[in-house]
C-alpha cells in the first residue's frame, strides 16, 4: 500500500523539525580577561586563570522520562544528535570538561551547574501547560568554569586601593579595641 503524498510530506516535515530542534552539544571557551578588576576577579586555588569555559547539552524527552533526541557529546562522531539516548547528563558534561582541561594542562576552578527544564506544550503567553502536561519536555544542562594554568604564578597585585587599605587598618584597630574591653564580671 502506497502512502499518500500528504502523508509523505508530513512525515518528512516532522523528521526535519525533529532534527532541527533535536538538541545541541556545545563547548565554548573565551580567554580570561587579563585586566579584570582584582575585587571581582575569580580567585583560583593556585595558578593563573587562563580561560572561561561553558559546556552545555540539551534535548527533548517524552513524558519527561524517555529521551527522544539530544546533542551528541562524542567529539569523534559525524552525526550531531543522539536519538533515544539521554546525553543531557551532568556526568557526561563534566567528563568532556575535564578532558578538555587535561588536553591543555589546565585545572578546573569555580565550577557552576545550570539546569533548566521546560514544558514544550503550553498556552501562549502563560506558563500554564496544555491539558496534557509534560508530553514533550526540553532539558538543558550547562557547566561553567574557569580553567587555571597551575604552572603560571599569579600576577602580583598592583598598587592597592587606598580605601581598601584604610578599611583594613580600621578593622585591625577595631579588633584590638574589642580585645581590650574588660570583662564586666571581673571585680
Amino acid at each position: 500500500m502506497e502512502k499518500s503524498p500528504l502523508r509523505k510530506a508530513l512525515a518528512t516535515a516532522s523528521a526535519a523539525l525533529l532534527l532541527l530542534a533535536a538538541g545541541c552539544f556545545s563547548l565554548e571557551t573565551a580567554p580570561f580577561p587579563a585586566d579584570a578588576d582584582s575585587r571581582i576577579r575569580l580567585h583560583a586555588s593556585s595558578g593563573e586563570p587562563v580561560e572561561h569555559i561553558v559546556v552545555a547539552n540539551d534535548g527533548w524527552f517524552l513524558f519527561n522520562v524517555w529521551p527522544l533526541a539530544s546533542g551528541n557529546p562524542n567529539a569523534n562522531s559525524w552525526f550531531p544528535f543522539r536519538l533515544f539516548k539521554n546525553c543531557v547528563h551532568e556526568d557526561i558534561l563534566q567528563d568532556r570538561l575535564t578532558h578538555y582541561a587535561k588536553a591543555f594542562g589546565y585545572t578546573v576552578s569555580d565550577l557552576v551547574l545550570l539546569s533548566t527544564e521546560q514544558v514544550f506544550l503550553s498556552i501562549p503567553g502563560t506558563e500554564l501547560p496544555v491539558p496534557i502536561p509534560y508530553v514533550l519536555t526540553y532539558r538543558r544542562k550547562q557547566f561553567s568554569a574557569v580553567l587555571v594554568n597551575p604552572s603560571a604564578t599569579p600576577k602580583p597585585q598592583e598598587t592597592e586601593d587606598p580605601e581598601a587599605a584604610q578599611r583594613r587598618r580600621l578593622s585591625r584597630e577595631m579588633k584590638n579595641l574589642l580585645n581590650e574591653i574588660p570583662d564586666g564580671d571581673a571585680k
